[in-house]
């Protein structure tokens, strides 16, 4: 629910002209436009390992692991949802690697990169 209520934001941001994105028809307008739709796609799995690599390590300082992602980690059941089973502190964390659609002018596409990978 949190994620979608960020992507949901983020897409009527894009939908009521109050946050530029490349549209479908700029994408080959113009060398600028066409290097960076590629080139989002060589830095979106860069920023996600980093992204995740400092949020988590900032989830194991005592007291965020203590209140928030402690919860994560009494999941015994390792199943495919497991991953995602956290408090809704960490999910909004978590969920800050969307913050590149709101400063950089992005193809809605590599927000959805950005979600899936």
């Amino acid at each position: 629910a949190i994620y979608t209520a960020m992507e949901a934001a983020i897409v009527w941001l894009w939908a009521n002209g109050r946050l530029d994105y490349i549209a479908d028809g700029q994408i080959l307008t113009s060398w600028s436009d066409a290097a960076r739709f590629v080139a989002w796609f060589a830095l979106v799995p860069i920023w996600r390992g980093t992204h995740f690599y400092f949020s988590h390590r900032l989830l194991h300082v005592r007291i965020m692991y203590k209140y928030v992602h402690a919860l994560h980690h009494f999941n015994l059941d390792t199943e495919p949802f497991t991953g995602i089973c956290m408090h809704p502190v960490e999910h909004l964390y978590y969920c800050s690697c969307l913050a590149p659609s709101l400063y950089f002018r992005m193809h809605p596409l590599h927000l959805l990169f950005n979600a899936a990978h």
